[in-house]
């Protein structure tokens, strides 16, 4: 029976390299005849345009609701992935004053209790209509 402390440094270089080559071989891509699996070329499979439908999944590190503005509670991811999807109306800048982002410019009464929005020239929605807000 060999020495238990000199066989430990071999066992655990075995045991390291084993486990590299189990992982290369599980990142490796292909069938192993050395030919890519993918497709032949690469542009045929980028669409036209833009489509409708699909899934997005994205992983973030708090709960959110849902993306709806007027209903969901978002956490701080959930501002990160509406920011993505919406426009605001005003930014917060770096001298933490509000700045008009789609709009021209707002103002309010003395009392707060009534707000004037101009809207920039040239918004539109998600669906090509122009806003209008009343006059």
């Amino acid at each position: 029976m060999g020495n238990q402390r000199s066989d430990r440094p071999a066992r655990c270089f075995v045991a390291v390299a084993v486990l590299l080559i189990v992982v290369a071989a599980a990142c490796s891509s292909g069938d192993g005849d050395g030919e890519s699996s993918g497709p032949e070329d690469p542009t045929s499979t980028v669409p036209e345009g833009p489509r409708r439908g699909g899934h997005l999944v994205m992983g973030i590190e708090a709960e959110t609701d849902g993306l709806n503005p007027t209903s969901s509670v978002w956490s701080t991811p959930g501002y990160q992935m509406a920011h993505a999807i919406f426009d605001p109306l005003v930014v917060v800048g770096e001298d933490g004053e509000l700045h008009p982002y789609l709009l021209e410019s707002f103002s309010s009464d003395a009392d707060f209790t009534e707000w004037t929005f101009v809207v920039r020239e040239g918004i539109r929605f998600h669906d090509g209509t122009p806003s209008t807000p009343p006059r």
